[in-house]
């Protein structure tokens, strides 16, 4: 019923919405094997050439890139935090938004596992994939990537 229920919610999107939305599950499903099989550094070079490769026509506005990467993340098995931004921030670099990839750490009470990490992408200031309500509490270390963007 999940199912029948996601792909009509996915027949009634526009267009574009939808365009999204196969472009974030597919993006997604290579993160996930990429960050499998590949060195970080690696997969990051690889998605920052695959960004460069900006996509013409009208600008996206970058909330709706989160929601598709949300909505996807939502409904597969690749929800973390590292997979969303890492496909968030391919998305918006592509479509000539700067995107700032963070990656940040905390300290935690569990002797077991003394430190939580998490990753976000904000764009313009504002948290596009990643929101938490704690996440003052992280260091984070930001990663930019810059693409040079098409003259038209």
């Amino acid at each position: 019923m999940t199912l029948l229920r996601d792909w009509r919610t996915f027949r009634s999107l526009g267009a574009e919405r939808r365009r999204l939305i196969v472009e974030a599950a597919a993006l997604t499903g290579v993160v996930w094997l990429g960050l499998r099989i590949l060195p970080f550094a690696r997969l990051r070079g690889l998605l920052d050439a695959w960004a460069k490769r900006a996509v013409r026509g009208p600008q996206i506005p970058a909330a709706a890139i989160g929601w598709a990467v949300t909505a996807v993340a939502n409904r597969s098995g690749a929800r973390t935090c590292l997979i969303q931004a890492l496909t968030a921030d391919a998305m918006l670099r592509r479509r000539r938004h700067e995107s700032l990839f963070q990656l940040g750490v905390r300290k935690t009470e569990d002797r077991l596992r003394p430190l939580d990490g998490h990753a976000w992408v904000e764009c313009n200031g504002v948290i596009v994939v990643g929101q938490l309500e704690d996440l003052a509490k992280y260091s984070a270390a930001a990663w930019t990537a810059t693409v040079p963007f098409p003259v038209d």
